[in-house]
This record gives structure tokens, C-alpha cells and sequence, in this order.
């Protein structure tokens, strides 16, 4: 393009120097008539891709930060509740679980939405980084007592009204 405006005596300039356009439009190339007053216009321009939303934990006020932030919280507690304090090194842990707890719950959300299309095998090294951490961390899923049977249940509540 510059080899033929330069062979019909136009002076070609690169960038945006003197182009003219608004905020969303990003000059490619202009040319500048060398007749009287010195025209410009934008020979080409391309218009910049729209912002992507893309959800990350930068933003601490996001529903995903809001809710890594309670998973970090509950991870704490437990790592407390197991008699340790939390070390700098385990805070980063958590921190890392976290995150990965909180995007593997959005993938399942879109899958179950039928939204995006969801790599099973992304979700699969999600659950096994979780799996990693929780072990680094040192947690053990804990037992709890089944619920009593309905029997068990009726005559402690019977017991109670009388």
C-alpha cells in the first residue's frame, strides 16, 4: 500500500501521529495529501476487540473473590481446629486451593447450565490439584455419625414432648 501511495505522491506516515479517529479505533495507517492544508485521514483502521470479561480473583469484591475468601476462611478454621498455626507457607496453600475449589465449582456451574463447553479434562487436574493441596495441608475428611434411623429418632422426640 505504501509503494503505490508513494508512486501517486502521497506521503505515507505510520502510527498515530496525526491520525485522526475516536477513543475505540486504533490508526493503522494514514496518508497525508501534499496539497494545500495537509489533509489527514485514516486509510485503515481496525476497531479494538471488546473487553473480555474474564473472571479472576483480582477484583476482591466479585462473587468467585467473595466466595475464595469464605473457602480460605473454613480452610483456616480447620487447619486451627487441628491444633496448628497457620504458617506463611500454609496460607499460601490455602490461598491455592481456594482458587482451584472456586474455578472448578464455576466449570461444573457452566456444565450444568449447559452454557460454555466444559474440558472434563481440565476439571480432572482441578480435582487432583485440589487433592495435592488438601494432603499438603495435612486435612482429613472427617467422620461424622450417620443420622440416627427414623425409629431413634421418633422416640427421642417423643421422649422430649413428654
Amino acid at each position: 500500500m505504501a509503494v503505490i501511495a508513494r508512486s501517486i505522491g502521497l506521503r505515507v506516515t505510520w502510527g498515530y501521529q496525526k491520525c485522526v479517529g475516536d477513543a475505540r479505533e486504533m490508526p493503522v495507517g494514514s496518508r497525508q495529501d501534499n496539497g494545500p492544508g495537509g489533509h489527514v485521514t485514516a486509510t485503515a483502521t481496525r476497531k479494538r476487540p471488546p473487553h473480555r470479561y474474564d473472571p479472576v480473583l483480582v477484583d476482591q469484591r466479585t462473587r468467585l473473590a467473595r466466595r475464595a475468601r469464605t473457602i480460605e476462611r473454613q480452610l483456616r478454621a480447620e487447619v486451627e481446629r487441628l491444633g496448628r498455626t497457620v504458617t506463611v507457607h500454609d496460607d499460601i496453600l490455602i490461598g491455592q486451593l481456594a482458587a482451584c475449589m472456586v474455578r472448578s465449582e464455576v466449570m461444573r456451574g457452566e456444565a450444568s447450565r449447559g452454557g460454555q463447553p466444559v474440558s472434563d479434562e481440565q476439571l480432572t487436574r482441578l480435582a487432583n490439584t485440589a487433592q495435592r493441596l488438601v494432603g499438603a495441608l495435612g486435612l482429613r475428611p472427617q467422620v461424622t455419625e450417620p443420622p440416627p434411623s427414623l425409629s431413634v429418632y421418633l422416640a427421642g422426640k417423643q421422649e422430649r414432648s413428654a
